[in-house]
């Protein structure tokens, strides 16, 4: 018996991909930037323009003129306009700038979104800013040129056409241009899991491709010219649009269906999948990090793999028959990207599915209206069309917004169960294949073992797809360990805390230099741990540093449905005053979700199971003092059978510190974590108090080369002579302490 390969180079390429992985995985990323100058220096060089946006273009095949290096990779660098000579921004020019070499941000925190690794997944090292333009070079290409002025014409035409928030989606969804895209627009689509749609997609080249080759061929032109044709088309359409990675992929997939069909062979969904996907990782390894790469080939896997296994073969389906399929391919798009979804955004809208089988049947004819109204002068009325389909879609967005269960939010995936998850889901669907080969080679056979397998064969089959549907509880959080992180929040507090049981307390969230914190960090950061609910947040006092992310906090969370208890404040004549503004946001949030409001002085304490809060300070009188001195000091004790002890000082000092060492001196305590006060300010954390608490970690929170110069000398000398190890936000990002089996054990977001 001779064994045959099926799809021989699908395998190929899958061998490829791995290959990308592992050396993607072993740092060697196609983005070598170690011979530049260094970042955050003013240089000179030259580059080819390749792209242009609104309020940014990009070149590659870099020189800089002030440095002995000079670039040969096609790495590509996003420079800001020039505000003289930007009349000279052509594609294809050669042009020499002066500006300021700046890398994109990491993530210090997790769940923060990284904007160098996903700039870096686009081959785009790093930006420059404050451009000054010095002169160009030889010729620009006119074509290019003329399809980005071409664009711009087409975005005026879909502005006049439809109102601002209309104009905003048709850009994105016809010309790839989500500059102008409304927020909160792009927020619900998120939410509800069709943000899909607001990308340039295979349905948009299939429709125009096609079409382009049905017409020509209806004209009588042979094969290799239709082909051509609207070979041509796509790809000027994908130039236009900025050929992002999904119309890349779809381009590429409909190149090799036209070649197949020139050259008389087959054309097979999954060997054209892997081929195209072998090859753009080869170009650029960092793909494998892009979520929208990641997503697109998956949910062709879920096509080409698990829907033909859960559906019917037979002719195309009407009625009950085509609602079916649709569900049946929605799940299987579901099942596959599940955990790349819950990789990149930490939770899944429950409701996705179903939206979608309403939304995609409609969104044929959007895209049709849309082109007819957008190319063809006259007919700008259909746009009626595309506005009652969008907001029926917003309509539909939003009352599934209103449903108390919206989302599944378990938190980043641990990679043995991203890998196991994989390995069951294609076990199952080779299972199906079998049952369903077997039923066919043994249809009408009247033996003994065909007579069982028809008994036996469909429970089978549907014990194999409940097992299947039940994957995703293997991403189900279990055995949580408790633990205390010092988030990285720039020049500020945030404080997060969970017990072994689960319940979940934030301590201060604030920033004076990062911007959003709510949104950019506090928020993904709760969502990365697959938390929901808060059972309170305690706020030392009332500094923009320690509360303004808490209070975009209760401003967002009725939005991501985060439920939030109870709110602990410090206990003085003018609380009300301080936290006006805060108060006003928890009474809009109450409407949602009520809210427990207490106010805390020395002497209270908040019990949880395995530990508690207790307030140590100030033990008297506060109302003349200034807010920091004023700052709650707050002892964390964690842990049943070998409990540890934690201090979060606040910004304490001057009377405030005084204070609490009179307290510590009748009441001697020792901490593991001392939580520096005031940002590690020389007038803060005295000699005295060290010696009073004699902690084994100090753990500063402060900005990047802040402007207040924290910590100070002065501070880290004295930790010096406490013998007390030094970890600082600002140089190791996110600090994590976990009790295991009676030790403590820390680990930091990235290395300093």
């Amino acid at each position: 018996m001779r064994f045959r390969m099926k799809r021989p180079l699908l395998l190929l390429c899958v061998c490829l991909v791995l290959l990308g992985a592992l050396r993607l995985w072993a740092g060697r990323s196609a983005l070598r930037t170690g011979d530049w100058p260094d970042f955050d220096t003013e240089i000179v060089l030259e580059g080819r323009i390749i792209q242009k946006k609104q309020n940014t273009f990009l070149i590659d095949s870099i020189t800089f003129l002030d440095s002995d290096s000079a670039v040969k990779q096609s790495i590509q660098l996003q420079c800001e306009y020039p505000s003289e000579g930007s009349d000279e921004i052509k594609l294809g020019r050669r042009v020499r700038l002066l500006g300021q070499l700046r890398a994109f941000s990491e993530a210090t925190n997790p769940g923060q979104f990284n904007q160098k690794t996903y700039y870096e997944s686009q081959g785009i090292a790093g930006r420059l800013c404050r451009v000054q333009y010095m002169g160009g070079s030889g010729s620009f290409s006119r074509f290019r040129e003329g399809l980005f002025c071409l664009q711009k014409y087409l975005e005026q035409r879909v502005n006049k056409i439809f109102p601002e928030k209309e104009a905003g989606i048709m850009n994105a969804l016809l010309l790839g241009d989500k500059e102008e895209l409304d927020r909160d627009i792009k927020d619900l689509y998120r939410r509800n899991g069709i943000i899909h749609i607001l990308s340039i997609s295979g349905l948009h080249i299939s429709f125009l491709g096609l079409l382009m080759f049905r017409l020509l061929k209806k004209l009588g032109c042979p094969n290799w010219l239709c082909a051509l044709f609207s070979a041509g088309l796509l790809i000027c359409y994908g130039i236009m649009t900025g050929m992002s990675v999904s119309s890349v992929r779809a381009i590429g997939m409909f190149l090799i269906q036209m070649i197949g069909l020139l050259v008389g062979r087959t054309y097979d969904l999954l060997t054209a999948w892997g081929l195209l996907g072998a090859a753009m990782i080869a170009v650029n390894p960092s793909y494998l990090m892009h979520s929208g790469f990641l997503l697109s080939y998956s949910s062709l896997l879920g096509i080409g793999t698990v829907y033909p296994q859960l559906a019917e073969s037979g002719k195309k389906k009407k009625g009950i028959g085509a609602v079916k399929d649709a569900v049946l391919g929605g799940l299987s798009i579901a099942l596959t990207n599940l955990p790349i979804q819950l990789l990149f955004s930490y939770e899944v809208p429950v409701w996705s599915v179903a939206i979608n089988i309403v939304v995609i049947p409609f969104l044929s004819l959007l895209v049709i209206c849309g082109f007819l109204a957008m190319l063809v002068p006259g007919l700008g009325f259909l746009g009626i069309i595309d506005i009652g389909i969008l907001s029926g879609y917003e309509w539909l967005c939003r009352l599934v917004d209103s449903f108390s269960l919206r989302s599944w939010n378990p938190g980043c995936p641990a990679l043995w169960k991203w890998i196991l998850y994989y390995v069951f889901l294609l076990l199952e669907v080779r299972i199906l294949y079998q049952l369903k080969r077997y039923g066919k080679l043994h249809r009408g056979d009247r033996s003994k073992r065909a007579r069982w397998f028809r008994r036996y064969g469909k429970r089978i089959r549907l014990g194999v797809c409940t097992t299947m549907l039940c994957l995703p509880l293997l991403f189900l959080p279990f055995g949580i360990a408790g633990e205390v992180t010092f988030l990285d929040v720039g020049q500020g507090d945030g404080i997060f805390m969970r017990s072994d049981r689960g319940e979940v307390f934030l301590m201060d969230g604030g920033s004076s230099n990062q911007k959003n914190l709510a949104d950019n960090i506090l928020i993904p950061f709760l969502k990365y741990k697959g938390v929901r609910h808060i059972d309170g947040i305690f706020l030392s006092h009332a500094d923009e540093d320690h509360i303004n992310g808490i209070l975009q906090l209760f401003e967002l969370a009725g939005d991501e449905q985060i439920r939030i208890d109870r709110l602990f404040l410090p206990k003085r004549d003018t609380t009300g005053e301080e936290f006006e503004t805060l108060l006003e946001a928890v009474e809009i949030y109450g409407s949602w979700h009520p809210v427990e409001i207490y106010e805390l002085a020395a002497g209270d304490r908040i019990s949880f199971d395995g530990g508690f809060f207790e307030i140590i300070g100030p033990t008297q009188n506060n109302s003349a003092w200034e807010q920091n001195e004023a700052s709650l000091c707050i002892l964390l004790q964690m842990g049943k059978k070998h409990p540890f002890r934690m201090l979060l000082s606040g910004d304490t000092e001057g009377r405030g510190e005084e204070n609490l060492l009179e307290y510590l001196r009748e009441h001697p305590t020792e901490v593991m974590v001392l939580k520096v006060a005031h940002h590690g300010s020389k007038y803060s954390t005295s000699r005295e108090l060290l010696e009073q608490l004699k902690p084994q970690i100090a753990v500063i929170s402060c900005g990047k080369r802040n402007s207040y110069k924290h910590p100070h000398e002065e501070l880290l000398e004295r930790l010096i002579q406490a013998n007390s190890i030094r970890l600082r936000t600002d140089e190791k990002g996110a600090i994590t302490f976990r009790q295991h089996w009676g030790r403590l054990y820390w680990s930091t977001f990235r290395d300093g």
